[in-house]
Order: structure tokens, then sequence, then C-alpha cells
């Protein structure tokens, strides 16, 4: 049990786990996450995408072995702490108040300085002066002989680092967060339609909303060359049968609502209706019909029924063409493809007419990614403590100051030492400054 608990307390493992998850990251930056099937095949081919398929590198992030090495590292971050806090708190105790002049001597940064003024006066100025630099003083002995001060400033930096463990542990607990709890999809919605169906990507799972999305208009501008320039949907939120937000939806500036972000992520056409004619080959009888896309509609006069099923904007290099049933009572359906551009050719055929096709009405859908992530704030919280965190664990650090003050004849003596947590360098020249301040008040003092 000791060697596990050990195994899991190493700084070693901490890096190596980091390491690891910053080169698998790598992965599911290169290879698209929730593509279907064939497109893993047509890039990588068919061993690539049994290799992706095998380690799950189709939803990485999700994966049981990346979500493991996570677990592996928060058990990791947990017992480093729970280990090394008690030290840390025995650190910022002064446990030890005795102040003799060998210890004091015996440190590496140490200095002492004669005073003219009296052990109490010597006391007083050295005081002042410290108390500049170092707001928490401590005396630890007084007596006729001497005087022992101890003075420390920056303790709390020692818990930065478990400041960085925290804010890690924060991140990864709001991304389990908005990982079971949220989801991330798409949704279509035709020009003056609504919807609140939410197909979410990998699994393709359907989500229904509490409330209606509906695309009051779509709207799209393009360059000379054709490529689009600004696309912009007008949606609206609709609850209990009326609106409750309205918002002009642009790449990067979604609608968001209680909590569920809408973003602009793509657009296309699709078959509004078709405006036909019908010849009788027999009679030469023309009727004119109106097809709503998907609606069956009767044959004035006759007892037949047709619907506008399908639209292809280029069949087999011969252009738009319509896919259109015919039904009969008594008889089985048929389907035939019509030519737009071709009025006259042969295969133009419903039934026994002959079909032109004089107009056909598209209309634009919005493509909307529709995203919940209540876990987003905890993510943002965290990574703000974190970087608060490393700031003061590189910029500031623990310093503590030993003072004693003897009494001599004349005058007295200040032995004073010092010592820091880190960045040895600048806590030297910060003493230095400090020993030479201390110089000074006792000069003029005196």
């Amino acid at each position: 049990m000791q060697k596990v608990y050990n195994f899991f307390a190493s700084i070693k493992l901490t890096v190596v786990l980091l390491l690891v998850l910053a080169a698998t990251s790598i992965f599911g930056t290169v290879i698209p996450q929730d593509w279907q099937p064939f497109q893993y095949q047509q890039h990588f081919g068919d061993l690539g995408y049994r290799l992706i398929r095998f380690f799950s590198l189709t939803d990485m992030y999700h994966s049981w072995w990346f979500q493991l090495l996570l677990s592996f590292l928060v058990v990791n971050l947990l017992v480093c702490t729970f280990k090394r806090l008690p030290k840390t708190m025995k650190l910022m105790r002064i446990t030890n108040p005795t102040i003799s002049r060998e210890r004091i001597e015996k440190m590496r940064i140490h200095e002492s300085i004669k005073s003219q003024l009296s052990l109490d006066a010597t006391l007083e100025r050295v005081t002042e002066t410290i108390k500049k630099g170092f707001p928490r003083l401590h005396v630890v002995h007084s007596d006729d002989t001497f005087k022992g001060l101890i003075a420390e400033k920056g303790r709390y930096s020692r818990f930065a680092v478990y400041v960085v463990h925290f804010s890690i542990l924060l991140v990864f607990a709001g991304a389990l967060i908005g990982s079971f709890t949220g989801f991330n999809g798409f949704m279509n919605i035709n020009e003056g339609a609504d919807s609140n169906v939410v197909v979410t990507f990998g699994k393709r799972k359907m989500i229904e909303l509490p409330f209606k999305v509906r695309c009051d208009r779509f709207l799209v501008s393009f360059y000379k060359t054709g490529q689009p320039k600004d696309y912009v949907s007008k949606l609206s939120i609709i609850r209990d049968g009326r609106v409750v937000e309205r918002k002009d939806v642009r790449v990067n500036d979604p609608l968001r609502y209680q909590g569920i972000s809408f973003f602009q992520a793509n657009y296309g056409t699709n078959l509004k209706g078709a405006d036909i004619t019908l010849v009788d080959p027999k009679t030469g009888k023309r009727l004119k019909v109106k097809l709503p896309y998907r609606d069956v509609v009767k044959i004035p006069g006759t007892l037949f029924r047709l619907e506008l099923v399908d639209f292809k904007e280029n069949l087999s290099g011969f252009g738009p063409a319509l896919g259109v049933m015919i039904f009969k009572k008594g008889s089985d359906p048929t389907g035939s493809w019509i030519l737009v551009n071709f009025p006259n050719f042969h295969g133009n055929l419903l039934g026994p007419y002959k079909v032109s096709v004089d107009s056909v009405q598209k209309r634009y859908y919005t493509g909307l990614q529709v995203k919940k992530d209540p876990g987003v704030w905890v993510v943002w919280l965290g990574c703000t403590l974190l970087l608060i965190a490393i700031a003061l664990t590189f910029y500031t650090s623990h310093r503590r100051l030993w003072i004693r003050i003897e009494a001599a004849n004349p005058g007295s003596v200040v032995h004073i030492a010092g010592n820091c947590s880190k960045n040895r360098g600048a806590f030297k020249k910060e003493f230095e400054t400090l020993t030479r301040d201390i110089r000074e008040s006792l000069k003029k003092a005196g």
C-alpha cells in the first residue's frame, strides 16, 4: 500500500502524465472529431479508420483511456497535496523562537551592525525600519541583555502551489460537468420554419429543447467572386406560444438563452416547391399544377395525385431535376426524374402525362451549432485561479528575518539573518538594502 501511495505522490509521475496528455492531445487536434465513418475512410483509408476507431480517436476527449489519464492526474495531485501540505504548515509556524548568535552566524545570509544607541533605542529604530518591508513582526525574546525578533512576509505564497492543484481540479470538474450534463450538436431550420430538435455530434442523439427556435428570415450577401460575404439568421425563441427572445445571429455573435448558445455555422438552400405543366398527349390538354415540397396534390378532374419528393442540382450532368411521384387509387405509385432545363426530354413523363417545369422555388435554411455547457463557468474560474496561482508561485516567496539585538558597552549590536523559499538572488539584494537602511537609521539617531 505504501508503494502505491509513494507512486502517486511522485512529482515524476506528474511530469510524465502532463507530457502524455499533451502528446495525445495532438491527435485530438490533428484528427477531426465526430466525423461520419465514410469521411474517416476517405481521408485515412480503411486501415487508418480501423486504428482510429480502435483507439477511440473519433471522440478522443471522451475515450476511456483519455479519461483514465485524467483520473490518474487527479489522484496524483490530491496525493501530492495531502503528503506535502503538513510540511508546508510546519514551515509557516514559528516553532523554534530561540534566536542565538551562533544560529544567525551559521546562516548563509547574515550581517552584524554596531549601534551607538541603547538596547531599547536600537530596538525601536530597527523595528521601525524593518516594518516598512516586513509588516509581520514577532517579539520572541525580551530582557535586559538582548531582544529577539522574527519578521516575515509572503508566508501565504507557500500555498500558491496548492492553489495551482485546486485550479487544475476545477478545470477538470468543469469539463466533466459539461461532458455529462451538456451537449454539442446542430439544427437546420428552413427560413420561416421552427424546430426544437437538436442532433448531437458523434453519437447522433436527438435532444428536444423545451422551447422552439424559429428562423424568421435568412439574409446572405456575396463578394463579386461569388464567395459569401456575410450571412445573418434572424432568430426568435418561442415558448408557450409567444416570442420571448429575438436576435440577429452572425458568425461569432451567437444567441444565448437559458444556458444554451446558438452559433451561426453554415447555410444552404433546399426545395420549397415547383410549378409544372402537364400535357395529355391524346387530347393536347394542358394543366398547370403547383407542387409544394412533400405535399400531395390532386390533379384537378382526374384520379391522379402528385407529390414532389426530391430535388437534385445536377442529375448525371443534365442539370437540375425534380423527383416526382404519381399516385392512382388501385395502382402502385410510380415516379420519375423531371429535367428542369430540357422540357422536351422524352423521359419527362408521369403516368399518361408529358411534363415540363415552369419554375422552381427554393428557400434558404440556416445551419446552427447548438451548445450547452453548464460547466464552462467552473472551467473559467479554474483558469483564472490557475493564472493567479502561477503568478504567485513564480513572483512571490516566503521571506523571513531573524534579528538579535544585544546590549554592549557602549551601545548595542544588531545581528540579523534571513532566508527565503525561492529566488535567493533577489532576496539577497533586498537584504542588503534593508541592512543599509538600518545602518543609516541608527547613524542618524546616534
